[in-house]
């Protein structure tokens, strides 16, 4: 992963999906001195590209942990939210709080 052939290329660049935002800590921790950047996009407008993709979000990242365990976070929002079980969830309010789990 990132190497190259090309012995003047001195930097990398990696893009991480929107889940490994819950691990920058991790990752300034392991390497402090390496400059990062995060780009935030709004939450609303994340979820309406997921759809207009995917109008069921039946393949969508957002809902891609809906069949096995759901991550504690999204389970605390869905009890938030007057849910017992995240597996209450509707698709689009399941990917709605996989999103709001990104942004806590």
């Amino acid at each position: 992963m990132s190497r190259t052939d090309d012995p003047q290329e001195e930097r990398v660049f990696f893009k991480f999906q929107s889940i490994t935002s819950t691990s920058i800590p991790t990752f300034q921790m392991a390497f402090p001195q390496v400059p990062w950047m995060y780009v935030y996009r709004d939450p609303v407008q994340v979820m309406m590209s997921h759809v207009k993709d995917d109008p069921q979000l039946k393949r969508a990242i957002c809902t891609r942990s809906m069949h096995g365990r759901p991550p504690r976070a999204i389970q605390a929002i869905a009890q938030r939210h007057g849910r017992n079980d995240s597996r209450e969830l509707k698709r689009a309010e399941y990917c709605a709080s996989h999103l709001a789990m990104l942004t806590e």
